[in-house]
């Protein structure tokens, strides 16, 4: 399911005064392939201050996934963190999404946002640039070798 989706690359937008954000165009591009290429769902991380973008088949994948666990308090606990947290938000007729204020003041997100393409879904954080407007990039952290051994072999 999500294999169809390749977000790529990092942009960075400014969100309106009403919270709209205008979604790249080769994001709107990948989410043609969906079934609701007009409809995304939107979970909050608070300690990493961003905001994850699902598209609908990769969502109700994780909801799928949810439901196989064992009703225990994990899955309870589980349930409450992804689906009570999370929310789904339309792309206007622009392509714009309109990020609530709850989700804004949660994760940080002001004027200017990074967009960034993470192959099945989207991250959205605020903006890395520094004083001299230049995007400060951080060394993305080297995933451990079960991973790459996963992935590659």
């Amino acid at each position: 399911m999500s294999e169809r989706f390749s977000f790529m690359n990092t942009y960075t937008h400014t969100l309106d005064d009403k919270g709209r954000l205008a979604l790249p165009g080769r994001f709107r591009d990948e989410l043609q392939k969906s079934e609701r290429p007009d409809e995304v769902v939107a979970l909050p991380n608070q300690e990493g201050g961003y905001l994850t973008l699902y598209p609908h088949e990769h969502w109700q994948k994780v909801e799928a996934d949810l439901r196989a666990i064992e009703d225990t308090d994990e899955r309870e606990t589980a349930l409450e963190y992804f689906v009570g947290n999370s929310d789904r938000l339309t792309l206007d007729k622009n392509g714009r999404l309109l990020i609530s204020p709850r989700f804004r003041e949660l994760t940080g997100l002001d004027k200017e946002v990074d967009v960034a393409g993470l192959s099945f879904k989207i991250k959205i954080r605020p903006s890395r640039k520094n004083t001299a407007g230049q995007v400060e990039v951080p060394q993305p952290k080297a995933p451990d070798a079960a991973t790459v051994k996963k992935i590659f072999l």
